[in-house]
């Protein structure tokens, strides 16, 4: 029998479909689960991070994705200056995607009027729209940076 982590995965909707805010959001496949069987999951983790655990168990279930890497650790003299989550090779295309995983629960606060600000974390610190910002300013171009492409080229990657 499959978790709920996992049916709680598949069934939730993504934010957006195709591109917004710059960002192309990641298609998830279609994936058969009547002959899956999940791993366990540490229990003791935050949420984001067991759905990393679910996001890779389930990609390396589909027929459609090979998972290159999965949190490779970005370090400039001993100081860990990012982390790309997963890549992924489409195995249709060809074609490497680099994906952001970002699952969490935002809160609406109606006393704001701009929608995208409006979504809040429980503790109010943590906001979409900044979590947005920092994925596309640091996250995404680590890649492309001399120490990010230094990094997957030593995995035999092409950035």
């Amino acid at each position: 029998m499959i978790d709920a982590q996992f049916t709680g995965f598949i069934n939730t909707a993504p934010i957006w479909k195709g591109q917004q805010f710059e960002i192309q959001q990641f298609d998830f496949p279609t994936i058969s689960i009547s002959s899956f069987r999940p791993k366990d999951i540490p229990q003791n983790l935050r949420l984001g991070h067991q759905m990393e655990h679910v996001f890779s168990q389930l990609i390396a279930h589909s027929k459609r994705y090979n998972i290159l890497l999965h949190n490779l650790q970005i370090h400039k003299d001993s100081i860990t200056i990012g982390e790309i989550d997963f890549i992924l090779e489409d195995l249709t295309s060809k074609k490497l995607i680099h994906v952001e995983l970002a699952y969490k629960f935002y809160l609406i606060d109606p006393s704001i009027s701009n929608p995208i600000h409006s979504l809040v974390g429980p503790n109010r610190r943590d906001l979409f729209f900044t979590k947005m910002e920092k994925i596309k300013s640091a996250q995404f171009p680590l890649l492309h940076s001399e120490i990010g492409a230094k990094a997957l080229s030593e995995l035999d990657i092409d950035h």
